[in-house]
């Protein structure tokens, strides 16, 4: 069943109510554009499918060019809005604001079971399935062996290197791979002779682990200590 609004020309009844039984189409020629307001990103577009009071609403359109298909939401007076669907080369895929006085994440990802997977804060940043509670995890790294921290999530990985006191110089050399087989060095972290000499120096080595990644710490003329990634 198609709708055509009788105010804009094209004939046709109003829709005042009622239940609606039939597939419903509601449709609008290109040939007459619609403004959302000054400067918001649907200036200039033609619905073919629109809700909305009072600037609020809800728009989902498809221009006579398919690749431009996007479902919108608009915000009201306060603000906020959400666009999936690029209007054009210039424009974003995906368009998201906040409304005036906003606290809660702009963009917030569950899982199945209702745990945040991923936030973007109301200040902006990025939290990424972040731990909430409990202690942080570790690992206990073996020299010259590659290990992986975490496979959902990426980390930021500190590990605690002891030089020997041997009158030698101590390194360590950090290496990171997506794959297990092809590593690039990132690093390596050093004691110089003169000072590893009596007493236990200890240096910090840190590294953001991607996830899934694998990590390589080689010792020389030192120890590595537990380590731990949040």
């Amino acid at each position: 069943m198609s709708l055509i609004s009788g105010g804009g020309g094209g004939g046709g009844s109003t829709f005042n109510g009622g239940t609606i039984t039939t597939p419903l189409e509601v449709q609008q020629g290109y040939s007459e554009a619609e403004s959302f307001g000054s400067g918001n990103p649907l200036d200039g577009g033609f619905p073919n499918f629109k809700v909305n009071g009072d600037g609020d609403g809800v728009t989902i359109r498809q221009s006579d060019d398919s690749s431009r298909a996007r479902l919108s939401v608009l915000g009201g007076a306060l603000g906020g809005s959400a666009i999936v669907g690029a209007g054009s080369t210039s424009n974003q895929s995906i368009f998201a604001a906040g409304c005036t006085g906003q606290t809660a994440a702009l963009l917030e990802l569950r899982d199945q079971n209702g745990n945040t997977v991923c936030k973007v804060g109301a200040a902006g940043g990025l939290a990424a399935n972040p731990i909430a509670s409990g202690a942080l995890p570790t690992v206990a790294p073996v020299s010259g062996t590659a290990f992986q921290c975490s496979t959902t999530r990426d980390v930021y990985l500190t590990v605690p290197f002891t030089g020997d006191a041997t009158n030698n110089a101590a390194t360590c050399k950090v290496e990171v791979s997506p794959d297990n087989v092809t590593f690039s060095t990132l690093n390596t972290v050093s004691i110089a002779a003169a000072l590893n000499l009596t007493g236990a120096i200890d240096l910090s080595v840190d590294c953001i682990v991607p996830a899934g990644w694998r990590v390589k710490l080689t010792a020389t003329h030192g120890t590595l200590g537990t380590g731990t990634y949040y």
